[in-house]
């Protein structure tokens, strides 16, 4: 079974900055608790359930199941997380039991699970962050590198010790709505954070057939990729959002299902426009089950002070800039399009996504320098009784990935970028092999080689983009070990660390080493059915 391994060394099981501990990155605001209220007084549906947390252990089976080709390609590769629901019908059609710790399918009534799942997280590192904009190359985005800080999900990271406390809470009304919350109290070494209980998830859903409604806040992932996601992943915290998501929708009499969705959302502090939103249309298609092609339009607009749209421009904005090109436009926008294929006889998925900083009409001089590219390799079930697996990816990103010269926070949320969190102009070759030594005992060592440049381009509107200046390369190479152990079916415990060796560090002749370990503890009763 595939696992993968996040920054910190800890095995995450979803496809996995010095403002890496905003405040406003944990708490939720008021107009997001009125509209989880509001939206427990829509109207009557059906398959309504919590939304499975990114690095729940669920979803090492789930992606065993993809990568032995008993699952569909698309549910695990388009806009995570997935609902309990669509995990219990993954088991149910593959022929494996329900989980006992996601909402029973034939849930009727109102039912209540007031501790879903309970986490203790400790961390401790040794690992200064090294801004994306430094004195050697100046940037136009906020957030750093800082390894301890990866993957996170918004979590309070980075140098120093770092615990928490989290509870999960779900309560909903047959199997038609669900509402959903994550508490945390947490505590810091560093003295750039102060003990604090926050409210850090809290949205409710509804669903009809493949459809889902959702609002509130939670943590979102677009897109195929196991350890980086380009568009939109783990590194970025909650989001504040409204979205539409059409799942799955089968159509008649031929091997293709189509889906994708809309979502609304507002990006967290700081901001270079406080309150700017986000807006995501994503469309995909699949299939014979094994082959999903899917692509998404990503804008960030409006926020206190920002231009002005409205809501035709808002709407022309998607297919079109609207904005003065010589003053960047209205938005700052990626557009990405990825392929997932499934090789049941090889036990693997393969994926490759591509993401455009912008359209340019010099399309060849786009595709060398303004263009995040992700190939990856996952594969599970291998060797006697299928013990053994790995993931392989490497990605690189553009020379101004995630900046932007009007919106100059960069696309970032709460200080951590939404996509790749090595920043622009880096380069990545990631594996990481895994073994289920034991019933209970999973061991995922992994190693990262590192390629951050700092040349300087112009980018003319009529001429192909050109290389200004070279400059020094950061070189950072990675290694750790996750390991995973099943104490009982409810308990588990998560326990890793990493080393790095950083050469050129902010692109100056010197360097350092950074080194973390961490561990979580979480524990989740068995979902109770009454007969």
């Amino acid at each position: 079974m595939f696992s993968n391994v996040g920054a910190n060394g800890q095995l995450v099981t979803k496809r996995n900055g010095a403002v890496a501990n905003s405040r406003d990155s944990g708490s939720v605001p008021r107009s997001a608790s009125t509209i989880v209220i509001l939206a427990l007084l829509l109207p009557n549906a059906a398959g309504a359930s919590p939304e499975v947390a990114l690095d729940d252990i669920e979803y090492l089976r789930l992606y065993d199941l993809q990568d032995r080709g008993l699952a569909p390609v698309s549910v695990l590769s388009t806009i995570g997380p997935i609902t309990e629901a669509e995990s219990q019908s993954l088991s149910h059609t593959s022929g494996q039991p329900l989980s006992r710790f996601l909402l029973d399918p034939s849930e009727r009534g109102f039912w209540a699970r007031p501790v879903d799942r309970l986490s203790s997280r400790w961390s401790l590192a040794d690992d200064e962050p090294r801004t994306y904009s430094t004195a050697a190359r100046p940037r136009e985005m906020l957030g750093a590198v800082e390894l301890a800080c990866e993957h996170q999900e918004g979590r309070p990271c980075g140098n120093g010790g770092f615990g928490s406390l989290e509870l999960d809470s779900a309560s909903g009304y047959g199997s038609w709505l669900s509402a959903f919350s994550r508490v945390r109290a947490r505590a810091a070494t560093n003295g750039q954070d102060t003990t604090a209980l926050e409210i850090d998830r809290l949205y409710a859903n509804v669903e009809l057939g493949p459809a889902q409604l959702m609002v509130g806040r939670n943590v979102l992932v677009i897109g195929p990729g196991r350890h980086t996601q380009l568009l939109w992943g783990t590194n970025a915290p909650p989001l504040d959002r409204l979205a539409l998501t059409l799942r799955r929708l089968k159509v008649p009499g031929i091997p293709l299902a189509v889906g994708g969705g809309y979502i609304l959302g507002r990006l967290d502090g700081p901001q270079r426009f406080e309150n700017s939103l986000v807006s995501i249309a994503r469309v995909h298609v699949e299939i014979a089950d094994r082959l999903c092609l899917g692509m998404t339009n990503l804008l960030e607009l409006g926020g206190d002070g920002a231009p002005h749209l409205g809501l035709w421009q808002f709407v022309k904005e998607h297919v079109s800039r609207t904005g003065p090109q010589q003053l960047g436009g209205a938005s700052n926008r990626r557009l990405g399009y990825d392929a997932t294929l499934q090789l049941k006889p090889l036990k693997s998925t393969l994926y490759i996504e591509f993401v455009f900083e912008d359209w340019r009409a010099q399309f060849r001089s786009t595709l060398a320098y303004d263009v995040d590219y992700l190939v990856g390799w996952s594969t599970s079930g291998l060797g006697h009784n299928s013990k053994y697996g790995f993931v392989i990816e490497f990605h690189r990103t553009g020379v101004r990935s995630q900046e932007h010269e009007v919106f100059t926070s960069g696309m970032t949320s709460g200080g951590h970028t939404l996509g790749s969190p090595l920043g622009p102009d880096a380069m990545s070759l990631y594996a990481s092999p895994h073994w289920k030594i034991h019933e209970r005992l999973t061991l995922s060592p992994w190693t990262e080689l590192i390629h951050i440049g700092s040349d300087t381009y112009i980018f003319p509107e009529t001429a192909g983009i050109e290389r200004a200046s070279s400059g020094l390369a950061e070189i950072r190479w990675r290694a750790g070990i996750g390991a995973l152990a099943t104490v009982r079916d409810d308990l588990w415990l998560d326990a890793g660390g990493f080393f790095e060796h950083v050469h050129n560090e902010a692109f100056q002749i010197t360097g350092r080493d950074n080194i973390g370990i961490s561990l979580s503890v979480n524990w989740r009763p068995t979902v109770t059915r009454e007969r």
